[in-house]
């Protein structure tokens, strides 16, 4: 349930529903009264839980949809009743979350869009810059717009999580967040397909983190912001929350084990290869200035090849896999045994000359940047004995192995007819 300004200003509210496949939004109910909302809300959870246990939905959805009862106000206390509080974030934590939020999208942004309107005028207006107002002048200007940055990542913070919650039900998370725009996301635990701990370098010198989970079936934008299970909070906050959700204790104490010391070769090597290739680049475009390029270059590249491969780590425990990498933002994955979808197993030229190998846990994840959970730079043998163990697991917990429950009624003679049963 979505409520922008112009919901409250005319006292209607948005209803959106997501189904796993979709590439965008399947139900799109913009301007609907709060009762109605409500009621529909309750009626299509009604009826999902009714079809999950066995029972005719059609019914239980017409008695949801009927129920007089289900005023806003009332449908909060009865929500409010059955939820478990899980995490929340107050103003000085949203205030810290955009002060090490370090999102370099933002800047590449700002320097894209300069570029666009200033184009080939860009490099003599910084060059006649400290001409016309002075050095000091420039240097506060350049400071200047490092905070008006810092600031736009700070209103983000409040724009998009202020007054978060994130509570639990017998089936569901729940999540309500935003300034501007108030979000009341219900997420189903059966669609969770992994959660991770995401830690940039700021927040990870601070010991600070963020839990974010793969949701199946959020299409491409609406997946930002709805996947994030605590914006903000301690390490040890995080690892508690996911242990929480996954109903495990081990998240909060588990030791991963790292990547063969042939994975840092692999990464000093291309580390190398790019401060050649860029010096070459600097001396060819400043003449001696370059080399300086180059010595600056190198150890930031061999330094940054250093923190991406202590980054790396696996582990595999009973109904549990768990994936780490990333130098700059480190994402820890959790990945229940029974969400793996499939399994891919592939080595490049240079992993192969040095005996490793990347096997990617497949699940059923929304489009976005991540790549999603990887064990990177295994051992080869390793990465065939895991694939092997893990396909069997597969083959076990797959939907076709497990017994499945009896629908009766109308809703059975509507699937047939829909030629879902078998």
């Amino acid at each position: 349930m979505v409520r922008r300004i112009s919901h409250r200003a005319l006292g209607v509210q948005a209803l959106q529903v997501e189904a796993i496949g979709g590439a965008d939004t399947e139900g799109q109910l913009e301007a609907l009264s709060p009762t109605v909302a409500a009621q529909t809300r309750a009626a299509l959870l009604a009826g999902r839980d009714a079809a999950r246990s066995g029972a005719d939905p059609t019914a239980a959805l017409a008695a949801a949809a009927a129920d007089p009862s289900a005023t806003p106000g009332q449908a909060a206390r009865s929500d409010a009743a059955e939820e478990e509080p899980l995490a929340s974030i107050s103003p000085r934590e949203l205030l810290l979350a955009g002060l090490t939020e370090a999102n370099v999208t933002v800047l590449a942004a700002t320097v894209g869009f300069g570029s666009q309107i200033l184009g080939d005028r860009l490099d003599a207006i910084a060059e006649r810059i400290p001409a016309l107002v002075g050095s000091g002048v420039a240097i506060v200007a350049t400071v200047g717009l490092i905070l008006v940055a810092v600031l736009l990542l700070i209103v983000a913070q409040f724009v998009t999580y202020w007054q978060f919650r994130l509570t639990r039900t017998p089936d569901d998370l729940r999540v309500r967040r935003g300034l501007l725009e108030q979000r009341f996301d219900t997420v189903p635990l059966r669609r969770l397909q992994a959660i991770r701990i995401e830690e940039n370098l700021p927040r990870r010198l601070f010991g600070f983190a963020a839990v974010k989970a793969d949701v199946a079936g959020k299409p491409g934008s609406s997946a930002a912001g709805t996947d994030t299970l605590l914006p903000f909070g301690t390490a040890a906050q995080a690892r508690e929350l996911v242990a929480t959700i996954l109903q495990d204790e081990r998240p909060t104490e588990l030791t991963l084990t790292r990547m063969p010391t042939r994975a840092r070769t692999r990464r000093h090597v291309r580390a190398g290869l790019l401060t050649v290739v860029a010096t070459a680049g600097a001396v060819a475009w400043l003449g001696g200035w370059g080399w300086v390029l180059g010595a600056v270059l190198a150890p930031l590249a061999f330094g940054a090849a250093e923190l991406a491969y202590r980054a790396l780590g696996w582990s595999k425990v009973e109904g549990l896999a768990v994936t780490r990498a990333g130098w700059w933002t480190r994402r820890t994955a959790f990945v229940p045994e029974h969400r793996l979808q499939a399994l891919e197993r592939r080595a490049t030229l240079l992993q192969r000359w040095r005996g490793l190998a990347t096997l990617e846990l497949q699940i059923a994840r929304s489009p976005g940047f991540w790549q999603g959970p990887q064990w990177i730079d295994l051992d080869a043998r390793d990465a065939d004995r895991l694939g092997l163990v893990l396909a069997d697991i597969m083959i076990v917990t797959s939907p076709a192995a497990q017994p499945q429950p009896r629908v009766t009624g109308s809703a059975e003679r509507s699937r047939a007819g829909g030629a879902l049963l078998p």
